[in-house]
């Protein structure tokens, strides 16, 4: 028998083991070639799973209860059909979501991917229209979130309908031609995320849209929040997304296989058109009843958990629950990988004991704005419960252990659910991580510094990696300890290592590559989506660079806000050193608001305007006329913004916004 040894990728376990019989068969199937890097040949090609990534992932198969097919069965129950068309293009005929690869999934799974991974992307694996109730259907599968209908005496509720409008728009298509043509009659928006109300526009008429004739309900400060998270962080949170969601990896076993809260998409997630729908009105009042089209449902409002503004419902005539995102299948992120504000896990947790405590004799079905449903009382109460449990342990934990002087990476590595907590599918690790909420939950309550001294003022990469690498010998001397960390399945401290000799030298490629090897290693072991698709996209971009293109989650959400909003984030894209001793008042006026724009010390302020006010220029026009004029974009030359007085005025702030950078440097200096 063939031996060779090897060591836990993680990191964690210093005993050498030997690797041989099933490990070393499915290592042989994979085509494992031994380590990779002996002789120093290090090249920009992609890798199969190495020795200790096969075993690795063969132990966590071994301890996981893959006999447990409750969630196959509840995601497959009620299955009606299939999409219409498997590839869903938008109005120039290109593809914005590609559900052909779905296929995939009906096969074994490839060493190259977690076994809990594997699993959920399998659940996930058959797009449609299914019905929970006799009045209540999703589409799920067709985009990163559900599209949820409720069947109302008129018309079809439609809840979170979708992230592109072209997603929407087909999935609308799908359930008129199942379920019967009739009309939207209301729209309800769970919470803040793009990929609940982006696609709302695909849902509603030209005439809806102009009359605001559907009643569009979101939780109060939906549309505080959506501008915050999506537009002011936009271009930077657009970067990050790329690598969350492996926007650019390619589909399959070596490359994207889930989202963790979706199963991928052949071509990726990067098409599409996001629209901003405005809400007809923003219920901030817990336990709010309303009625829309003769369906009552009562809300229960939950911000600042999953989302900043957020709301779960009831529909008592239906015994049906709506989780929204607070309810998932999977842990989630406390504080996402894209970037946002650290999420509150104790209220998390608090309003999942109040649905069950409110709710739970009066519900029958579960549904959540990403997954499979969930039916039968006593399940419902089991799930809540435990899931419950799951966020709050993690809350007192991190609290317990923070005052214990722990900092966020020890007590990172001491998280851990209790075993007959991570039993449950529902609790493990598909998309967010103990590892990172703990860090989330510490941030909230202390922010980002450990307390230790040598972080106050630390230096900056490209001035720490240099001194790294000469305190390790030099370039030469730190590759081949490198490489034998990644020989040895070392790859986090390999990553470490490798990081100092990438950010001392960005020109030498053989440290480039070897980190992308470590990289792509890590990705494979991962359970968590956003940490296989972030460890493979760092491997990606080390071989190949950053895309040329760029995925704007925005999209045209600046030139659909308020103008005053507008201000808010053109304040931000000033750049000082181009208006340096220089001032500016200007006057904006877009048919419904009137301000007074000052630029003075590199910052921008506005002000509603007084007739006491003389600014040197004034310029009126709707406000997508006035973005598009301010950021040099083309608009119809009916809508095209005028301009009065000083128009050296309004060069100048033109000349002052600087542009985001859209795919900025994250593997490299």
């Amino acid at each position: 028998m063939v031996k060779t040894s090897w060591q836990r990728g993680n990191g964690l376990f210093g005993k050498r083991r030997v690797l041989g019989g099933t490990a070393l068969a499915a290592s042989l199937l994979v085509g494992w070639h031994g380590p990779v890097h002996a002789g120093s040949a290090f090249d920009r090609l992609p890798k199969p799973p190495s020795a200790a990534t096969v075993e690795r992932l063969a132990e966590v198969e071994r301890s996981l209860p893959l006999d447990d097919r409750e969630d196959f069965d509840f995601a497959a129950r009620g299955f009606i059909a299939p999409p219409l068309d498997p590839q869903i293009r938008n109005a120039s005929g290109e593809v914005v979501r590609d559900l052909t690869g779905y296929g995939l999934y009906a096969g074994s799974r490839p060493a190259s991917v977690n076994p809990s991974l594997w699993r959920q992307a399998q659940v996930m694996g058959r797009p449609g229209l299914y019905q929970v109730t006799p009045s209540v259907f999703q589409v799920r599968g067709m985009d990163l979130a559900n599209m949820t209908v409720i069947l109302g005496k008129t018309g079809y509720i439609l809840v979170d309908p979708l992230m592109a409008t072209e997603a929407a728009a087909a999935a609308l298509k799908l359930v008129r031609a199942r379920l019967g043509d009739r009309p939207v009659t209301g729209i309800i928006l769970t919470h803040s995320h793009p990929d609940h109300y982006g696609g709302t526009a695909g849902v509603l008429t030209e005439a809806q849209l102009r009359d605001h004739s559907v009643p569009v309900l979101a939780p109060g400060g939906f549309s505080a929040a959506a501008l915050s998270e999506n537009v002011v962080a936009g271009p930077a949170m657009s970067r990050r997304n790329n690598f969350m969601f492996g926007m650019y990896l390619p589909f399959g076993a070596q490359g994207a296989v889930s989202y963790g809260l979706g199963p991928a998409f052949k071509g990726g997630l990067a098409k599409g058109t996001i629209s901003f729908v405005p809400p007809t009105e923003e219920i901030s009042e817990d336990g709010a009843r309303r009625t829309i089209d003769g369906v009552d449902i009562e809300f229960m409002i939950t911000p600042d958990a999953e989302a900043p503004s957020e709301l779960m419902f009831h529909l008592p005539g239906m015994r049906v629950l709506c989780g929204a995102e607070i309810l998932t299948a999977t842990i989630h992120n406390v504080q996402t990988l894209r970037g946002a504000p650290a999420r509150d896990a104790r209220k998390w947790a608090e309003y999942i004991d109040v649905a069950m405590k409110r709710f739970g004799d009066r519900t029958d079905a579960l549904v959540t704005s990403h997954f499979w449903p969930r039916f039968g009382q006593a399940k419902i109460g089991d799930y809540l419960r435990h899931y419950r449990n799951a966020y709050a342990f993690m809350h007192d934990q991190t609290a317990r252990l923070m005052n214990d002087g722990y900092t966020p990476t020890e007590i990172a590595e001491r998280m851990a659910l209790p075993a007959d907590q991570s039993r449950h599918w529902y609790n493990r690790e598909n998309y967010g991580t103990l590892r990172h909420n703990s860090k989330g939950i510490y941030d909230r309550y202390l922010g980002w510094f450990d307390a230790n001294p040598s972080n106050l003022d630390p230096l900056p990469p490209e001035q720490s990696a240099p001194r790294y690498v000469e305190a390790m010998g030099g370039h030469d001397r730190a590759m081949k300890i490198a490489a034998a960390a990644v020989d040895g399945g070392e790859y986090r401290w390999a990553a470490e290592l490798l990081k100092q000799i990438v950010f001392a030298d960005p020109a030498r490629q053989d440290g480039r590559y070897l980190l992308a090897d470590a990289y792509e290693q890590l990705g494979y072991q991962a359970e968590s989506a956003t940490w296989r698709n972030f460890y493979l996209t760092g491997a990606q971009e080390l071989r190949s660079g950053a895309p040329t293109t760029a995925y704007d989650v925005s999209g045209d959400f600046l030139q659909s806000l308020p103008l005053t909003a507008v201000l808010d984030v053109l304040a931000t894209r000033i750049d000082p050193a181009r208006i340096v001793g220089q001032s500016v008042e200007i006057g904006l006026r877009d048919g419904r608001q009137a301000e007074l724009v000052t630029i003075e010390d590199g910052v921008l302020t506005h002000r509603a305007i007084t007739p006491k006010d003389a600014p040197r220029a004034r310029v009126s026009g709707d406000t997508r006329a006035i973005v598009a004029m301010l950021l040099g974009k083309p608009v119809a030359a009916s809508t095209v913004a005028q301009v009065e007085g000083d128009r050296a005025a309004v060069e100048l702030l033109r000349g002052a916004l600087a542009s985001p950078i859209p795919n900025f440097n994250i593997v490299t200096p």
